[in-house]
């Protein structure tokens, strides 16, 4: 197992390539009007045929990057780790992160795959800067953000619908020297 040197926490999850075999638990997730509100994902139900199509489109679209937060030494799938729409000439990504199960989304988790996974954006594909829209309600992942030195860029209001009213999006970023400098 990896240990962040930063914060000395044997970490307990693994970014690693989504298979088919995770696609059952995907489906589930996408079901999920609690969690698409939370992640800004339009609640419309998923079929078996639509996952699949996204899965195969995603795999296929050299502009994104999908990985799969695994726990433990089962390497369950938990969550979902994406950079999208990446832009190679000004190295520029989205980001799109969740944890589906309630149950996992405490300890830690979410700040281990974040950091696992911006490193792999800014060292790996040597990303400039990565930026994500989130939900002004949704207040731990904001916190999350912050600690890992994400900064608010601009506020999109009204501008996503759920659970019978339109929320305000907040866009953060992180660029790859801010997140350099953090971790000395």
């Amino acid at each position: 197992m990896m240990q962040d040197n930063k914060s000395k926490i044997r970490t307990t999850v693994e970014l690693s390539a989504v298979s088919v075999s995770d696609l059952s638990s995907i489906l589930q997730w996408r079901n999920d009007l609690d969690l698409a509100a939370s992640m800004t994902a339009t609640p419309i139900p998923s079929t078996v045929q639509q996952v699949e199509a996204w899965y195969a489109s995603t795999s296929n679209d050299r502009n994104q990057v999908l990985l799969g937060i695994h726990q433990g030494e089962s390497k369950q799938l938990i969550g979902l780790f994406r950079l999208m729409y990446i832009d190679w000439i000004s190295r520029v990504a989205e980001l799109g992160v969740y944890i589906g199960p309630r149950q996992f989304r405490n300890g830690g988790r979410g700040t281990q795959a974040m950091l696992q996974g911006l490193h792999y954006g800014f060292e790996s594909l040597n990303l400039n800067k990565i930026w994500l829209r989130v939900i002004s309600t949704n207040l731990p992942a904001i916190k999350l953000y912050k600690s890992l030195h994400f900064e608010e860029e601009g506020l999109l209001k009204n501008h996503f619908f759920a659970k019978g009213q339109y929320h305000d999006l907040i866009v953060m970023a992180l660029t790859k020297q801010r997140f350099l400098d953090s971790a000395r």
